[in-house]
């Protein structure tokens, strides 16, 4: 059995026997990137880890779309990940999860997401255009509650203008 780092309440167990400690920040395409205190921030191959264990919340997507909070436990057999929540466990494939985001305790880093602005001058037609772009997710303990707005305003002299907007 392995055990966890006690200064982290974090361990990944890699197929080698290699044990990584850090914090979890992402996985996507396969990767799941980790923040480690002795070399920042590196990325491992799903396939080649055989243990996840930490004491944090996570937000845990399956490939049909259902997600499970709670912390990551050891399991058996390896290659599995049991997920420990309010209402027991839950074990997963490792081939079965889609996404893993951790779930902070404050509220502005629960908020993860972009914000994209742009400005546009022609001064051959004297038209001025101007976009933003926003989405959010804001990740709790029993789900999480997903934002985006778009919103287009142009103006040239002797035209009306045009504008359009969305926000879901």
């Amino acid at each position: 059995a392995h055990q966890t780092d006690l200064t982290t309440g974090f361990s990944i167990v890699l197929q080698n026997g290699d044990r990584v400690t850090g914090e979890i920040k992402s996985y996507d395409q396969g990767r799941l990137t980790v923040d480690t205190s002795h070399s920042s921030w590196i990325n491992i191959k799903w396939s080649l880890i055989v243990s996840i264990t930490s004491d944090k919340i996570f937000d845990l997507e399956t490939i049909d779309g259902v997600h499970h909070f709670g912390s990551l436990a050891p399991s058996d057999p390896v290659g599995k990940l049991t997920i420990v929540e309010a209402s027991g466990g839950t074990t997963v494939p490792f081939f079965d999860v889609f996404g893993l985001a951790p779930v902070y305790q404050t509220f502005w880093r629960r908020w993860e997401g972009s914000l994209d602005l742009g400005f546009n001058y022609t001064q051959s037609s004297n038209l001025t255009q101007f976009n933003v772009n926003f989405d959010g997710t804001y990740r709790m303990k029993d789900g999480q509650f997903q934002t985006n707005l778009s919103a287009f305003f142009s103006r040239q002299n002797g035209v009306t203008g045009a504008e359009r907007g969305d926000l879901g």
